[in-house]
């Protein structure tokens, strides 16, 4: 389909969801911008759900290349169901223009339903972290592979871990490879399993949508990559960050032991670089998010410690929504506060803000590089943006785009979830107080 026609049919879609609004919002929140026909008029659906075969699509990813291109990755499940119930596929699209338009889409990775045999690598890939390099062509995933479902893991059977790269900034991609046994091997063959530990790793996976490259440890060619991951067996449970200095092809556990749990009660978490490199790590749970600050010591990038996990609707000022437990995106972007035109960052956090999977919106709150970077002063104090969508919609990710848009690709109505990108301003999610400083 054309972009002109996808941005029609978003623009008839906003125009009928307005009039069932009042059925819609489960519970709208007044302090949130609501994005205007105009501005929503400007994105467009990048993959429709279900597909014509009727296999649900989901997960978004989205990532901004060294050229400025952008690339789009989200799920396409013939097996009906998550990752780890059959057959999922990878899907890709690209645009060099800003997200104005598309190109076409293509498969990059094509479960087979016909693998039978434990470990099952390859029956599907799903739940993409995607990652460009700055430096290079380079592009990188890390997803979920196999058929053992994340909550059915045992220390018997195991998800598998999948990575795929690309060496032309996305435009094609090499098969996947099977690289479980960094992270579910055996005690002293794996990361999660260190030799002096009781530690004993059932399954997990990378919170899916973004991977962070750090913009100041350089290890070598590349600059470093921080994810986050969920993980769950005999010691070991919640959230926990990984980083790489080759570009994926080795990881290590911040902290180096397991033992040291981030936040033990979060799901499908995520992670950003600080202003001065300190990581945050923002996980999911109900009515907000779950917040912890690993403090790196002062001039050294290898070691340091977690703060205590902290609930954004249980300090002053933070992110409070309604009964929802969802999947969101963390961001920080360098800015320029207008009021002053001093040079500062702003950290932005999407998620749905209804009761149940409704109405996805952004928080956003000013990181200086004088404020304490400790767990509660990161969860309190935000501040709200824009609500993007103020009807059925869950998972969201974000992207910084060459040309200072905020690129925000989401799943929303209709039917189960289609995928939609929506090109937002820094001035319009904070109500004109910072814009982009690039």
């Amino acid at each position: 389909m054309r972009t002109s026609s996808r941005r029609f049919s978003a623009s008839l879609l906003l125009a009928a969801l307005h009039a069932l609004s009042g059925a819609l919002m489960a519970a709208p929140s007044d302090t949130l911008r609501l994005l205007t026909p105009e501005e929503k008029s400007q994105g467009q659906f990048l993959w429709y759900g279900p597909s014509p075969e009727g296999y649900p699509r989901r997960i978004p990813a989205i990532t901004t290349t060294r050229t400025g291109a952008l690339v789009a990755v989200a799920d396409e499940r013939p097996c009906g169901s998550d990752i780890g119930f059959g057959e999922v596929d990878l899907l890709c699209r690209r645009s060099t223009n800003g997200g104005r338009t598309w190109s076409e889409p293509r498969r990059i990775a094509d479960g087979d339903n016909g693998v039978g045999d434990y470990p099952f690598f390859g029956k599907g890939f799903g739940d993409a972290a995607l990652v460009a390099d700055r430096e290079s062509d380079e592009v990188l995933i890390m997803c979920v592979s196999g058929c053992v479902p994340y909550p059915y893991a045992t220390e018997q059977q195991h998800p598998c871990v999948a990575r795929l790269r690309s060496h032309d900034g996305g435009v094609t991609w090499g098969k996947p490879e099977d690289v479980t046994m960094q992270f579910w091997g055996r005690t002293g063959e794996s990361i999660l399993a260190p030799a002096d530990s009781s530690v004993v790793p059932y399954g997990g996976f990378f919170g899916s949508g973004r991977i962070v490259q750090s913009r100041l440890v350089k290890k070598g060619r590349y600059y470093r990559l921080y994810a986050a991951m969920l993980c769950r067996g005999k010691g070991m449970r919640g959230a926990y960050v990984v980083y790489s200095d080759d570009f994926g092809d080795s990881w290590q556990v911040l902290g180096g032991d397991p033992r040291l749990q981030a936040c033990p009660g979060s799901d499908e978490p995520k992670v950003e670089e600080l202003p001065g490199g300190d990581i945050v790590l923002s996980g999911r749970k109900w009515y907000g998010r779950w917040f912890n600050v690993w403090r790196f010591a002062q001039g050294d990038f290898a070691h340091g410690q977690w703060d205590k996990p902290v609930a954004s609707d249980q300090v002053p000022g933070g992110i409070r929504v309604g009964a929802n437990s969802c999947n969101g995106e963390i961001l920080l972007v360098p800015a320029t506060c207008v009021r002053t035109g001093q040079p500062t960052h702003v950290l932005l956090q999407s998620l749905p803000t209804g009761n149940g999977r409704t109405c996805v919106g952004i928080y956003y709150k000013e990181v200086t590089g004088g404020m304490p970077h400790t767990s509660e002063a990161l969860a309190s104090e935000w501040c709200p943006g824009v609500q993007v969508v103020f009807y059925s919609s869950a998972y969201s990710t974000m992207t910084l785009q060459h040309d200072g848009h905020i690129g925000f690709f989401l799943e929303q109505a209709p039917a189960s979830y289609s995928l939609f990108y929506q090109p937002l301003t820094l001035e319009g999610i904070t109500g004109g107080a910072y814009r982009v400083r690039l």
